[in-house]
């Protein structure tokens, strides 16, 4: 039967199978470890999807926000028990037993690195997987823990009651069961509203839980209790850290370490300060490459707003230069001017330029006799001047213009030229 075949294996080797599944339940990239290729193997027969190796390694930087032990976890839990000592007796009912406790949860974070066939993995001292984006959605689907009312003292014996559910919740933690320990801590709470510690530790076993958020909340109401508690701003940098807030995380962790240092504040301390580091660069790259493509875009559009600009000067160009063709055109084909009163019919046509013509009909309009003037080369360059011809026609029609134009030299000897050409037979 199943139960016979299994009745063959040892207990040390069921407790073996239990050890490695709740490592592999913490950092399930050690499937991909070449001496468990078999139960890989094994997995994937079953229709098992199993998640690549590239994949599970950016869930490291969360884990070590959610207090992922490294090499030197046991330099970390020591510090950890003196804090957690420190709190102790910083709580109003004291309590040698909750000092006890908390040094006994301190010691338990540590966890030794496990070895692979390539590299040391890095495992969660609570055995939980807590991938960011996972943690945080499953997060934002729960209710937040009960807070307490810090307006009512609480009695005695409610300090007590407290005191016994916080020692109870640290055993709790111990034993890795830590929602139980969470709802432990929150009938404290709710007991005592006024005891920073119960809040501190709290949000211990809430950034445990996979839940910074809430963890934060429960720091910052540790630190309105009491803003010379070292641990309540240790906490709060770790929940922000675990949210990637890491300038907040860091601020709150140099508080933590001048208030009452420890190896993990400092340690917590020293990744916020990495990571801030590198969001930093992060952001100054992402600015400058921001700025380069807008500097791009105005580039271009400049450019196309340029030569836009030279298509409507060049359009403009030749319109006006196919107008004046076609205004030139249209003079070509314009029949010559009718002889003016008192000139026979074919009189003054063919002269050379139509001077004959404009002269003789301003002339012919003040009553004299036409001549010829285009034999006379001075007078045929100066009517070539538009300005002076004008001048010279306005005289002409209108003999007071002269007054206008009395000092115009060149004008008036061509008046001259013109009258004495026109009084010769």
């Amino acid at each position: 039967s199943p139960q016979q075949a299994m009745d063959s294996f040892s207990h040390e080797f069921f407790t073996d199978l239990r050890i490695l599944i709740a490592r592999l339940r913490v950092n399930p990239s050690l499937l991909h470890v070449d001496s468990l290729d078999f139960f890989k193997a094994y997995l994937i027969s079953l229709g098992c999807i199993l998640p690549s190796a590239s994949s599970l390694d950016s869930t490291a930087l969360l884990r070590d926000a959610f207090g992922g032990i490294t090499k030197d976890s046991s330099s970390s839990s020591s510090a950890s028990s003196s804090s957690s000592s420190s709190d102790a007796n910083s709580d109003d009912s004291g309590g040698e037993s909750s000092s006890r406790m908390e040094k006994k949860q301190s010691l338990s974070l540590s966890r030794e690195t496990q070895k692979t066939g390539h590299k040391a993995v890095t495992l969660d001292a609570w055995g939980r997987d807590v991938n960011a984006a996972v943690v945080l959605a499953q997060e934002a689907k729960l209710p937040p823990p009960a807070m307490g009312d810090e307006s009512i003292e609480p009695t005695k014996e409610q300090k007590e009651q407290a005191t016994k559910l916080k020692a109870h919740a640290q055993q709790l933690l111990q034993n890795n069961d830590v929602d139980e320990a969470v709802h432990a801590l929150t009938d404290a709470i709710v007991l005592d509203g006024t005891t920073a510690s119960l809040y501190a530790a709290r949000a211990d076993a809430l950034i445990r839980a996979g839940r910074p958020s809430a963890a934060e909340r429960d720091a910052n109401a540790a630190v309105a209790l009491n803003r010379d508690y070292g641990r309540a701003y240790r906490e709060r940098g770790r929940a922000r850290l675990a949210l990637t807030r890491y300038d907040e995380a860091a601020s709150d962790l140099r508080q933590a370490c001048a208030l009452d240092w420890d190896e993990v504040a400092a340690e917590a301390l020293r990744r916020a300060e990495v990571h801030a580091r590198r969001t930093t660069h992060a952001s100054s790259r992402r600015a400058r490459k921001e700025a380069k493509e807008r500097d791009k875009v105005a580039l271009r559009q400049r450019r196309e707003a340029e030569q836009a600009a030279a298509l409507r000067r060049a359009e403009a160009v030749a319109v006006y230069e196919a107008k004046k063709a076609e205004e030139a055109r249209n003079r070509n084909k314009a029949p010559a001017p009718s002889p003016a009163p008192g000139m026979l019919p074919g009189m003054g046509l063919g002269t050379r330029d139509g001077v004959d013509d404009e002269l003789n009909a301003v002339l012919a309009r003040r009553g004299m006799a036409a001549r010829s003037f285009a034999s006379d080369p001075e007078i045929v360059d100066a009517m070539a001047d538009a300005e002076l011809k004008a001048k010279l026609l306005s005289c002409l029609e209108d003999p007071r213009q002269l007054v206008r134009h009395q000092r115009d030299k060149k004008l008036l000897g061509l008046l001259e030229r013109v009258l004495t050409r026109q009084q010769q037979r």
